[in-house]
């Protein structure tokens, strides 16, 4: 794969969210030292309609839940208040995904609308070109958070930075099934452009988004492996033949 993927807002727009933001909203989000904390990383794809018994599990044992997007709602109804929803994207309509959390973890570079609709909300910086020239001054540490374009990279990393260094990623599937990219309907989505993914000889059917996510993990993976981290990955689709693809490749490796 070789996807380039363009940011769904204007860099102007962007950087005015982001100063708008910024300067109204100041408990951003700084590096916490490691510490034993699991994060259970939930995204929409639809393996978790499966996989909701472990996040349920995961949940009763105390583990830190991060939804992502719509997953907060999808949760919500399955009974389980996230400790974090977290959001990237920056067009207005995400207000409609926000659900109910203990914190929200909004980027700097989302809509006013986003901001309006959520209770003292925590901030946090994507690692983008130009970011720290429309930052305000601030008096206390914050980091700029990697991953690269997609919410569930950025978590990643941004549960890194809160000092978990034990994640558990679900509903990263990075592609269809059937004719749902979600376990929910997400009609903010209905009309993303999609494509076909060749991968470990089979064929898969992803956004273009999701297809640039797929691209991406493994770099992103073994970055956070070289730090320290266990990642664990439970599901189906795209992300899991990746998955298989990163294990025969350290394999190979490993006896050369």
């Amino acid at each position: 794969m070789d996807i380039e993927i363009l940011c769904n807002t204007d860099d102007e727009e962007l950087f005015a969210h982001v100063r708008e933001n910024s300067k109204n909203y100041r408990r951003w989000v700084k590096e916490v030292p490691p510490h034993d904390g699991h994060a259970v990383i939930v995204g929409g794809g639809p393996s978790i309609l499966e996989q909701l018994p472990s996040i349920i599990k995961r949940h009763n044992l105390g583990q830190t839940i991060f939804a992502l997007n719509g997953a907060a709602k999808f949760l919500n109804r399955n009974g389980i208040i996230p400790e974090y929803q977290v959001v990237l994207d920056a067009r207005p309509e995400n207000v409609s995904l926000l659900g109910l959390a203990r914190d929200y973890l909004i980027s700097s570079q989302c809509h006013s609308d986003v901001f309006d609709m959520v209770p003292d909300p925590l901030v946090w910086h994507p690692a983008i070109e130009g970011i720290e020239e429309n930052l305000p001054e601030h008096n206390d540490e914050y980091v700029l958070v990697g991953g690269g374009t997609t919410v569930g990279l950025s978590t990643m990393c941004l549960a890194y930075a809160l000092g978990f260094r034990y994640l558990h990623l679900y509903g990263y599937d990075s592609s269809h099934r059937s004719a749902m990219g979600h376990a929910y309907s997400q009609p903010m989505n209905d009309r993303d452009p999609l494509c076909k993914v060749t991968l470990g000889g089979k064929v898969f059917t992803s956004s273009l988004t999701m297809a640039r996510q797929a691209e991406l993990f493994p770099e992103v993976c073994n970055n956070l492996l070289d730090l320290g981290c266990v990642i664990t990955v439970d599901g189906d689709g795209l992300i899991m033949t990746v998955m298989d693809e990163m294990r025969r490749a350290s394999l190979a490796i490993a006896e050369a």
